[in-house]
């Protein structure tokens, strides 16, 4: 037994140790931890502005008018104050006061620039297969971003039982998603005002009426009270899934690639002159454990502090780790 203990600390201390190993295990955190401080930035829409002009052609007659009111610039400003003072609200008092000052600025770093579109309305009987050839048209003004064609049943049916029309989106090649987003999201915004419109109906009042918050859920435990955590419960069995799988990978490598390193150099002749090959191997895998248990319990320090940072350490039930022991003494031997 002491002999095969020899063995295995040997190939814990040679592969611990290393640099490489050092660097590779903390590298894998670091570059988490990069890319959740680097994401906001590099994937954000704030510095992206919705520009071009739209033809629509509206058999309805009233679609239009409600994205030309929707699109018009007074329009577009109370929406966006509107939408900045309900993020503002969120925020704590010191960051609504510095707000307050700069309010303009303030807006524009938290929303983006401003969208800059132009309606142009074509007749309703116009062609559609010669309008979509507008749409790679060369302008010295703003970009022709989409043809829009609203059904003629869009807002009243032709008649009573049948189902309501909706309308085309024809774009030019390569137009961003976040132009066929908002273009999506304006259309069906007009057609429901205008089909409310028709019946003599308050938008507003029906989406107040329809809208209901979604409440966050309170835990209660045998003991305390906490706020419940969404997807928590979801994202932690698939970090320990990954952990099992990193700690496994891990130590089955490390054991394949001294094994032929060794036997590569004759340095296993020399072993097997002092222990059985049983033995050999038998430390060989117990230090490849050990290697990957390093490895898991380095990182699941590492998460056990990210939980005590934010505050959740208490969302953790310590059995679970236990569990994930004997889940990868399983799997690794087995």
């Amino acid at each position: 037994m002491r002999r095969i203990l020899r063995v295995a600390l040997r190939d814990f201390l040679a592969t611990v140790a290393t640099k490489g190993f050092i660097i590779g295990l903390f590298i894998t955190p670091a570059i988490g931890v990069a890319v959740a401080l680097l994401a906001p930035s590099l994937f954000s829409d704030r510095g992206y502005q919705i520009e071009g002009e739209y033809a629509v052609i509206d058999p309805t007659g009233a679609v239009y008018a409600e994205m030309a009111d929707a699109l018009d610039p007074d329009s577009v400003a109370r929406r966006r104050m509107e939408e900045f003072r309900r993020t503002l609200d969120q925020a704590p008092q010191v960051v609504q006061d510095m707000a307050e000052a700069a309010a303009q600025g303030a807006m524009d770093e938290a929303l983006g620039p401003a969208p800059e579109v132009r309606l142009s309305a074509l007749s309703a009987d116009t062609d559609v297969e010669a309008a979509k050839d507008w749409l790679n048209e060369t302008t010295d003004g703003p970009r022709h971003t989409a043809l829009i064609v609203i059904h003629a049943d869009a807002v009243e049916t032709a008649a009573p039982g049948n189902e309501l029309g909706t309308y085309d989106l024809y774009v030019p090649p390569g137009l961003d998603d976040r132009d066929l987003s908002f273009i999506h999201r304006n259309v069906r915004d007009a057609i429901a005002d205008a089909r409310a419109a028709s019946r003599a109906l308050d938008r507003a009042a029906l989406d107040t009426l329809f809208d209901v918050p979604r409440q966050t859920a309170t835990t209660v435990g045998p003991e305390n009270e906490r706020e419940t955590v969404r997807g928590f419960n979801s994202l932690l069995p698939m970090a320990f899934m990954i952990l099992l799988f990193m700690g496994i990978m891990a130590g089955g490598q490390t054991m394949l690639t001294s094994t032929i390193e060794e036997k590569s150099t004759r340095v296993v002749e020399v072993l097997l002159s002092a222990v059985s090959p049983m033995e050999l191997m038998a430390g060989k895998l117990l230090g490849a454990v050990a290697i990957s248990l390093v490895m898991i319990g380095v990182y699941v320090g590492l998460g056990l502090v990210a939980l005590w940072s934010f505050s959740m350490f208490g969302l953790l039930d310590p059995w679970l780790i236990l569990y994930l022991l004997i889940f990868f003494l399983i799997g690794f031997f087995v």
